[in-house]
């Protein structure tokens, strides 16, 4: 499990929260505490693609 507190925040150059965020496997769960708007709207940021891939972002 991982937790991100103001995750709007974080740009994941790496793309190692979008991975873990999109992530097929059960046993692997991210949740994400964010604003919903600005960067996070943007099609741009790690938590709008992982909501665009159908795992939805809590």
């Amino acid at each position: 499990m991982v937790l991100i507190d103001d995750a709007d925040v974080f740009d994941d150059f790496s793309g190692v929260l979008q991975a873990l965020a999109s992530h097929q496997d059960p046993g692997i769960h991210v949740i994400a505490a964010a604003r919903n708007d600005g960067e996070v709207r943007s099609s741009m940021h790690w938590l709008a693609r992982c909501g665009a891939a159908g795992r939805g972002c809590c």
